[in-house]
């Protein structure tokens, strides 16, 4: 795992991910990939949270607050949960984790969350495996 919020003084703050790292096939209807983090909304702006899978220079979710927009794309479009909420109090942070339904094999691989706004950046990554029976 990396951190780079620990390269720059941030106003962002990924505190941990909820990754899990065993899962087998078939055996789960779904799983939430979590990503708990602060931000200091006086002193900053324009949040957008993303979740990216192994290399795919797309983004398999994103979360904009401002606009009030989820969206999750490519091979995911289908896979993730777009109702799904965790109920924190805070509007800045309803929406940061992802909920996959029915994860297969072909899902594994390393997970990472990003977020960002006008004034720092923060990320982190997993790995998930998901194995056959």
């Amino acid at each position: 795992m990396y951190d780079i919020s620990q390269l720059t003084e941030c106003v962002v703050r990924i505190h941990k991910i909820h990754v899990p790292s065993y899962v087998e096939n078939g055996t789960n209807s779904n799983i939430v990939l979590d990503c708990v983090y602060t931000l200091d909304a006086k002193e900053d702006w324009q949040l957008v949270v993303k979740w990216w899978w192994n290399d795919d220079p797309v983004p398999i979710y994103q979360w904009i607050p401002e606009f009030g927009a989820r969206t999750a794309s490519g091979r995911y479009e289908h896979k993730i949960n777009l109702d799904y909420f965790i109920e924190t109090g805070d509007a800045l942070t309803k929406y940061r984790a992802i909920n996959i339904l029915s994860p297969t094999t072909d899902l594994s691989g390393v997970y990472r969350c990003d977020v960002s706004s006008m004034k720092s950046q923060a990320s982190k990554e997993s790995v998930m495996i998901v194995y056959g029976k």
